[in-house]
């Protein structure tokens, strides 16, 4: 069973002198990950030392966007902490612990998105929507919708998660929010064994259509994945 689970720690530091350290891990297996939404290599070290401010045992190595390793500890040591910087600007870092050992099938399985990139918090008084993002390994996903300002004569938001026809080449809507006309908060899970039962297709797109006189809504759209098993 795994025991400490850290999703997308931020890495900004960018090398080995000024490496950051985890917190106090002290287990015998880790599982390293580098998530898809990070554009550089991440660098990752053990240290087994508890004492001598954890000082580094093992050398760093890279871990590419998608890259999954596996750390043992030595017989009659744990892992008490991992050291991590990245190649270039802000990236990413899960993590999961354990004295059992574990396997990516059972322990990979969320990853909690930063909205950064998809749709963060700001002003719109346009229509629009995230880009395409890359689905490939989720079977589900949770949308937060959060808007916290809203201005305008009748203004109107419709928010919706929309998946790409592989045939057409057309964008088609799998969920839509209700229209939303206040500040406010809403959610929707959408996946195999969710309400929403939708096959998430390897494409798909936050949209969002603004209407209204002199429209402005504040809001943004994160969202949590749940990895195909």
């Amino acid at each position: 069973m795994v025991e400490i689970v850290k999703l997308n720690e931020a890495i900004s530091v960018t090398s080995e002198e000024t490496a950051v350290k985890s917190r106090l891990i002290s287990k015998k297996h880790v599982l390293a990950e580098a998530p898809f939404i990070n554009t550089a290599r991440v660098y990752v070290a053990l240290s087994y030392e508890y004492s001598g401010a954890g000082r580094r045992s093992t050398d760093f190595e890279p871990l590419k966007p998608r890259e999954v390793r596996l750390y043992d500890a030595p017989e009659k040591k744990l892992i008490h902490w991992l050291w991590y910087y990245s190649e270039t600007g802000t990236q990413y870092l899960n993590y999961f612990a354990s004295d059992a050992p574990i396997s990516r099938v059972e322990s990979v399985c969320i990853e909690a998105l930063p909205i950064t990139g998809y749709v963060p918090s700001s002003a719109r008084n346009v229509s629009g929507n995230s880009g395409t993002i890359d689905a490939t390994r989720w079977q589900a996903i949770c949308l937060f919708l959060d808007i916290t300002a809203v201005s305008g004569t009748t203004p109107t938001l419709d928010v919706a998660l929309e998946g790409l026809d592989p045939q057409s080449n057309s964008w088609f809507t799998l969920y839509a929010f209700p229209q939303k006309t206040a500040v406010g908060k809403d959610n929707r899970s959408i996946g195999i064994g969710f309400e929403t039962g939708k096959i998430l297709p390897p494409s798909i797109r936050v949209a969002w259509t603004i209407g209204g006189t002199t429209p402005s809504f504040t809001f943004s759209v994160g969202m949590i994945a749940e990895h195909r098993r």
